[in-house]
């Protein structure tokens, strides 16, 4: 009995301890309320960021309150639009007296808008472009919200750039209209709405570290156009506005923060450029100037002529007279920038040379204006008259104002321009062009193989109230000996004359080969003297730069007239950049290197011939060994 009774009181401590732990239980239960999504749906909730995704497009409240599953709370939904989405705030809220437990916010990727759906038919369009077209990511960031922007993302790769742009804008394409008026519930078997949802990935953590970043790869594509295309027949004037755009948008390419804005605006430029300059062509055999003028303008009204190949425009005013003359509406319809072959025309240089004034604008909205060049102290031009004229690179800052009194430079000040005295000139190479100029020997260097005279002074050489002209206006491949003149703007005469060395050639022919390494060797050989040859061949045959002109000069010679036989003479000067024997001819000579002012040769000496004294020396010299040789003979004959 006892034993029973023993058995009874354990029971009963047993079933006690059972009861308050369930109780307890029972409370700890009811005390941790919790919210989880059911099984199989596609909503994940981040407990850790407070972020809430993989909602569908187009769900309505009640439909995202049924792929919940709550214990001891409910759910409040606070919803910018008609449906669930980015910004959608979800408070959990505990059942026993309303208090909020949690919140989370909504991401639906896309839906940058909060609208509930994804497509560029809404504000999601003027978002992106706000987000993408930045100048200030981060107060961006703040100003959408943290939700939006992390919604910017729909790709997820932790960037926000123009393919989110362009994943958004395949999911409109995916869109339908009908949308709009059917829930989630209703659409979610459609075929379409299946291949529209499928299109962004809901079911995503949000980055938090998610940042802005520009897609250069439309910018290479144009840089890369832009460094296989042939230009050689492309006027002056727009392949120098490409050239140095060109130089500016690799710049943009390598710049690490740079936004998307500016890279869409340097890759249309570039291409723009480009397009332009395979259109306007330069004339290669005769100078292309056109004249654009009325009837009545011979004699009294000025009248301009344009060269297209250099982009200059010069006024005249028809008339031998001092008088002023004015520029009434004598141009009208025929001005040369308003269409050239349905392109806008380059008009790059303005030169007035006659006192004129202007009653009219006429210059106004020249994109490519580089100078203006004004010649008399009597020439009247309101600063209206250059209103959005511009530089295409550089703004209003960067054009130039030659003029020759204080009202010139008054007028430079209120257009914005530099200004510089036409009186005084100067030049200096381009930084890419890598050319030497020597002042002190008038001597031109660092030329590259295959450069005409014209693209030389034009493209080459940037020049500061004078021009840089070939002697001989020739096209053909510029090389030692070929001169140019420094001709000043102010007058027309010559300040002073450059001469171009390209070492190794020393034939001036434009290239180094075989028939050099024949000359160099005979000025190796003592043939050729440096009287002879003159100064700049001289420079030019000390082809390695050592200083001194030997065997090896007319060795590498040699080698490159042995690789240059074996190129194509028929590629264009785009298609030997790739010719590996082409690219090792070049490298063979250093072109940037100076011209040593103290080369000296030293020749191959060959024996020196016996002197006329030298020889009669030997002889004497041979007939007293013979006599010393007689006496010792006779000597030993008398003793034996």
């Amino acid at each position: 009995m006892k034993k029973i009774k023993a058995l009874k009181q354990v029971t009963s401590i047993f079933l006690s301890f059972v009861l308050v732990f369930s109780v307890f239980g029972m409370y700890s239960y009811a005390a941790e309320p919790y919210i989880k999504a059911k099984e199989g749906s596609n909503i994940k909730i981040w407990d850790d960021i407070k972020y809430i995704t993989g909602v569908h497009p187009i769900m309505t409240e009640d439909e995202f309150k049924s792929e919940f599953e709550t214990v001891g709370c409910y759910l409040k939904i606070t919803m910018k639009e008609s449906l669930v989405g980015t910004g959608t705030v979800v408070e959990l809220l505990n059942s026993s007296d309303d208090s909020v437990i949690d919140t989370y916010t909504v991401i639906l990727y896309g839906d940058i808008d909060g609208v509930g759906y994804h497509s560029l038919f809404t504000s999601d369009y003027k978002m992106y472009d706000t987000v993408i077209h930045s100048s200030n990511p981060e107060d961006t960031r703040k100003s959408i919200g943290e939700a939006a922007w992390l919604a910017c993302d729909v790709n997820h790769d932790g960037e926000i750039n123009v393919y989110d742009y362009q994943i958004t804008k395949q999911a409109r394409e995916l869109y339908l209209t009908e949308f709009d008026v059917k829930t989630y519930s209703e659409l979610k078997d459609d075929e379409k709405y299946i291949k529209y949802e499928a299109a962004i990935e809901q079911a995503v953590k949000p980055n938090l570290n998610t940042v802005f970043s520009s897609v250069k790869d439309d910018l290479q594509t144009a840089i890369k156009r832009y460094e296989s295309t042939d230009f050689s027949n492309a006027s002056m004037a727009t392949y120098s506005y490409l050239k140095e755009y060109s130089k500016f948008a690799a710049e943009a390419y390598n710049a690490e923060d740079i936004l998307q804005k500016d890279i869409d605006n340097y890759t249309n430029k570039l291409n723009g450029l480009i397009n332009k300059a395979l259109r306007i062509e330069r004339d290669n055999y005769t100078e292309t100037t056109y004249t654009f003028k009325k009837k009545y303008s011979i004699g009294e009204y000025p009248y301009f002529v344009w060269n297209k190949n250099t982009g200059s425009l010069t006024v005249y005013t028809g008339t031998e007279s001092n008088n002023v003359k004015a520029v009434r509406d004598v141009f009208g319809y025929c001005t040369p920038w308003r269409s050239f072959d349905g392109d806008p025309c380059y008009v790059t240089d303005i030169i007035i040379k006659d006192a004129i004034y202007f009653e009219t604008p006429v210059f106004q909205t020249l994109n490519n204006l580089k100078t203006i060049r004004l010649y008399d102290e009597n020439i009247k031009i309101n600063s209206e008259e250059f209103y959005r004229c511009s530089n295409i690179y550089g703004g209003r800052s960067t054009i130039v104002l030659y003029g020759v009194c204080d009202n010139h430079k008054k007028l430079a000040e209120k257009c914005g321009f530099k200004y510089k005295s036409l009186y005084d000139y100067s030049f200096e190479s381009e930084p890419s062009a890598n050319l030497k100029i020597d002042s002190e020997n008038r001597i031109i260097s660092g030329i590259g193989n295959g450069i005409t005279a014209d693209d030389l002074s034009y493209f080459d050489i940037n020049s500061s109230g004078c021009d840089v002209v070939p002697v001989e206006n020739s096209r053909a491949t510029v090389g030692t000996g070929a001169k140019f003149n420094v001709v000043k703007w102010i007058d027309g005469s010559v300040a002073d004359t450059y001469t171009a060395v390209l070492f190794g050639d020393v034939d001036g022919d434009g290239k180094y080969d075989g028939a050099d390494a024949y000359k160099v060797n005979l000025m190796v050989n003592g043939h050729l003297t440096k009287e002879q040859v003159g100064n700049e061949i001289w420079a030019a045959a000390d082809c390695n730069h050592d200083g001194v002109i030997d065997a090896s000069d007319v060795a590498l010679l040699e080698r490159a007239g042995l690789l240059l036989s074996s190129i194509d003479q028929s590629k264009t000067p785009e298609e030997l950049k790739s010719d590996e024997a082409y690219i090792e001819y070049e490298s063979l000579i250093d072109q940037s290197a100076e011209p040593n002012a103290d080369i000296i040769a030293e020749p191959d000496e060959p024996e020196e011939p016996e002197t006329e004294s030298e020889s009669n020396l030997v002889i004497f010299i041979k007939k007293i060994v013979l006599f010393i040789k007689e006496i010792i003979s006779k000597i030993l004959s008398l003793i034996k």
